[in-house]
């Protein structure tokens, strides 16, 4: 025989027709609806459905009505409700969903387009749930089932409502408390906050009235939740923002010194390589080892100027670098921090400055190196004659060469 299940029990209930005190008609209008009838009649305890008239189940036929009394299914199947406060008086109902039939408005829980009712009560399971995770634990086993918190001792909040219970819940105040645990940022906090926010709620209710008020004054808790992570964020964010531009900061400095400190030894022979070889020139007239000497320090003057500057201009790179990812990183920051927008300024106008302190170093040093290499020029052509007629003139070729042109 086919296994019992409750669509056929709601398939029965909605064919009942004059139903008073639960004993209505039912029209045996096919085979299948006998089939189904002789299913749910032959097993009472199952079904709970009783046939009252004709009381032999072999003596029913088609195009024949007969006379049910619809009574309990065993739970274990489903429930036969007069209305939606006769599914909350199953206990196990109020913290999870079943199997249920409304007789009042002929509505099975497998059915679309719930009631008003059914669409609060299924809200409120969602903050049941969560209820359950702030908790410390549900106990299920108790008669209705209660949620047990940790707050200054063991506090006992029963989950006990009805319909009127579920009426007066703000529906929308429900929706952004489910949606404000969304996010998983600061989650174990939130629920903290929660928890607290509800056991100082509730209190100095009594401990049977404490579950619908928190439903009648979900907004009110709403707000308080708000407040209180509010305060907690204000606080989380100013200790996160000052360690996270220590870090930054202390990182970006490093940075930047680097930048100078890379190559203090090179701008340390500066001076060598470009003033001081000028001293060590020496006069001459005539293409003589004097001439070659002075021609090799030159020389060594530009080796030493190009390689200079290829390493400033790198450095120079470097430091633009630094500045685009401080600036990205003040972005960021000032997004997340937005509260606390004046220190995440100050920081970084602090290493901002030290990068234009940089830029200015390398600045100056391209100019030094700049003006020692004229200056070894200078004297090279003034003590070495014949360098200075060759330059005159190629200077006089370069100028002719141009005129004509």
């Amino acid at each position: 025989m086919k296994t019992m299940i409750f669509k056929d029990l709601t398939t029965i209930y909605r064919k009942v027709s004059q139903l008073e005190n639960r004993k209505g008609s039912f029209f045996v209008s096919d085979d299948e609806s006998l089939k189904l009838l002789k299913i749910v009649a032959s097993d009472e305890v199952e079904s709970g459905i009783k046939l009252i008239k004709p009381f032999d189940l072999d003596a029913v036929k088609i195009d024949t009505t007969v006379e049910l009394e619809l009574g309990e299914p065993r739970i274990g199947i489903g429930l036969l409700a007069d209305n939606f406060d006769g599914v909350l008086a199953y206990p196990k109902s109020k913290i999870r969903s079943v199997n249920y039939y409304l007789l009042d408005c002929g509505w099975s829980s497998d059915d679309t387009n719930p009631p008003a009712v059914v669409q609060r009560y299924k809200i409120v399971l969602r903050l049941i749930d969560l209820f359950k995770e702030i908790a410390a634990y549900l106990d299920k086993s108790s008669a209705p089932p209660q949620l047990v918190f940790i707050h200054s001792g063991k506090f006992t909040v029963p989950i006990n409502y009805n319909s009127a219970a579920l009426n007066s819940v703000d529906v929308e105040s429900v929706e952004k408390l489910l949606v404000f645990f969304n996010n998983d940022l600061h989650r174990e906090q939130k629920q903290k906050i929660l928890e607290k926010v509800i056991c100082e709620h509730v209190i100095n209710t009594v401990e049977n009235e404490r579950f619908p008020k928190i439903l009648a004054e979900i907004k009110d808790i709403l707000k308080k939740l708000n407040n209180g992570y509010t305060l907690f964020a204000a606080d989380f964010s100013y200790d996160k923002v000052v360690n996270q531009l220590e870090v930054a900061k202390l990182e970006e400095l490093a940075k930047i010194n680097k930048v100078f400190s890379d190559i203090q030894n090179q701008i340390l022979g500066i001076p060598v390589a470009t003033v001081i070889v000028a001293t060590q020139l020496k006069t001459t007239v005539q293409f003589n080892d004097v001439f070659w000497v002075n021609t090799a320090v030159l020389v060594g003057v530009w080796v030493f100027v190009i390689l200079v500057n290829f390493v400033l201009r790198n450095q120079l790179n470097t430091l633009i670098a630094i500045d685009i990812e401080t600036k990205r990183k003040q972005r960021q920051i000032e997004r997340e921090f937005q509260t606390v927008r004046s220190i995440v300024d100050a920081t970084f106008n602090l290493i901002n400055s030290r990068i234009k302190l940089q830029h200015r170093a390398l600045k100056a040093v391209d100019c030094i190196a700049s003006v020692g290499f004229i200056l070894a020029h200078t004297v090279y052509f003034a003590l070495t004659e014949p360098a200075l007629n060759w330059l005159c003139r190629a200077v006089k070729v370069a100028c002719d060469y141009l005129a004509k042109c």
